[in-house]
């Protein structure tokens, strides 16, 4: 009789000692889903150039660039209100895999784009569909698998997996065609397939869905070790209590509990949007070609001191708290805006000659991401511990709802005031809503370091 051979990754996941190895493997595999979001996400970075240069056989003007730079948004909100229901049907796990494939079918259709441009919007849709799921979902799965006293440095992974893919799309797609460029990145979201569909379900949605015993043995494959009882029964007391809540977008709003959560989150999602940072990630090759600065080693300098920023935010978030954090980034970030549209203000509205310091403004933008990734690893965080079980998937709908119509707005504002009024013009916008972040972090913003998720719920019930 044949032996049916077991996949490695269970085998080692079910050893019994005790160690937080599981929970690492199944983030970092969680993570090839944000990895492959994040290229396609940053495709645009190198590719806006080439689709407005003789190097695409169907050339590009700058607005119609400009909508395929944030076209991919509207598949965002298509995609956070499928996956939004999908992660309450099928799971959190189920949903992610169901991710890759709008992905794969995305970089095939951009590879092909050679026969129509046509194939380049269509394929940012899907895109933006895979972002959306993997952008609410993959954070939601990491903190629910999470032991508390690592859930924020888990949880931040997904930066530190997207910040590696951003400075590597900036890389080849620089020098590689944008079809060789696509074949390259459909490897990712494959080897997402292949790995993931091995990993444990969330033991909170198993809890919702009643499946007790497959609840547990997630634990122990999680937990590595067997006696899971007690932190199973705690977990399921957390869950019916917050499911005895009626869910849905109504008590989203009816509920006090809710409605904090709600409007914490609205907030520091337009704090989050108001840095900019979507918008001047998309336009920063196209910003540094303009200033004649080196643009593939302008974006590998700033991927790589950003990806080092979201690093040492990983082990700031559990040790100096949220909020500190988060006031400390705003403030250096609202700094750094300032000075860019100071330095556009004086070169093209005084027509000072600063030829010679363009240094000064890689020097700013550099110092922008590193400065932004603070306030990114708390707002990241933040958003997958509000939400109760109950209105988890409706909140989590209406924030990434929110992030794909925001996005699409300030790209598109970047693109119409920087061509149409003056390039320091979006700049100082940006770093005024990004000033305003500072006092909401310090009086408004509730700390929630250290704390279960179920201890975050019972807070902002209590709190009056």
């Amino acid at each position: 009789m044949m032996t049916r051979l077991r996949n490695p990754l269970i085998t080692f996941l079910e050893k019994n000692d005790g160690h937080l190895t599981s929970q690492y493997i199944v983030t970092f595999c969680a993570c090839i889903c944000q990895f492959s979001s994040g290229l396609s996400f940053s495709w645009i970075i190198p590719s806006l150039n080439k689709v407005m240069s003789d190097e695409y056989p169907f050339k590009m003007s700058s607005d119609e660039a400009s909508y395929l730079a944030i076209i991919n948004q509207i598949g965002f909100v298509v995609g956070a209100v499928l996956s939004a229901h999908l992660m309450d049907v099928i799971g959190r796990k189920w949903t992610l895999v169901w991710t890759s494939l709008p992905m794969v079918a995305s970089f095939l259709m951009i590879s092909l784009s050679d026969f129509s441009k046509i194939l380049l919007y269509v394929a940012r849709v899907l895109g933006g569909i895979a972002e959306a799921s993997a952008t609410g979902i993959v954070g939601i799965y990491i903190a629910e698998i999470a032991s508390p006293s690592i859930r924020g440095m888990l949880v931040n992974s997904i930066n530190i997996a997207y910040m590696i893919s951003y400075i590597l799309m900036s890389l080849y797609g620089y020098y590689l065609s944008i079809q060789v460029t696509a074949l390259v990145s459909l490897a990712f979201p494959i080897l997402f397939l292949l790995t993931f569909t091995s990993m444990p379900e969330s033991p909170y949605y198993l809890l919702m869905k009643k499946n007790t015993e497959e609840a547990r043995r997630s634990l122990r494959l999680l937990r590595r070790r067997q006696d899971v009882e007690l932190e199973a029964c705690s977990l399921q007391a957390d869950v019916d209590r917050q499911m005895s809540e009626r869910g849905g977008y109504r008590q989203l709003f009816t509920i006090p509990a809710n409605r904090r959560a709600i409007c914490l989150m609205m907030c520091v999602k337009f704090l989050h949007l108001g840095t900019g940072f979507n918008a001047i990630g998309a336009y920063a090759q196209v910003l540094l070609d303009q200033e004649r600065i080196s643009a593939v080693w302008g974006m590998f300098i700033i991927g790589v001191f950003t990806l080092l920023s979201y690093i040492g935010g990983n082990f700031l978030l559990d040790r100096l708290g949220r909020q500190k954090l988060a006031v400390i980034s705003s403030t250096t970030t609202t700094v750094c805006l300032f000075g860019i549209s100071a330095f556009f203000l004086l070169r093209f509205y005084l027509h000072l000659d600063l030829s010679n310091l363009t240094w000064l403004l890689l020097v700013l933008i550099v110092c922008y991401f590193i400065c932004y990734s603070g306030m990114a690893t708390v707002i990241n965080v933040f958003a997958t511990e509000l939400f109760s079980n109950s209105v988890k998937a409706e909140g989590t709908c209406l924030f990434m709802v929110i992030h794909g119509l925001g996005t699409m707005a300030t790209t598109k504002y970047y693109q119409f005031t920087s061509d149409h009024v003056a390039l320091f013009v979006p700049f100082v916008t940006f770093g005024l809503i990004t000033l305003f972040g500072i006092f909401f972090f310090v009086f408004v913003m509730p700390e929630t370091k250290g704390k279960t998720l179920e201890a975050i719920q019972v807070e902002l019930k209590n709190k009056k």
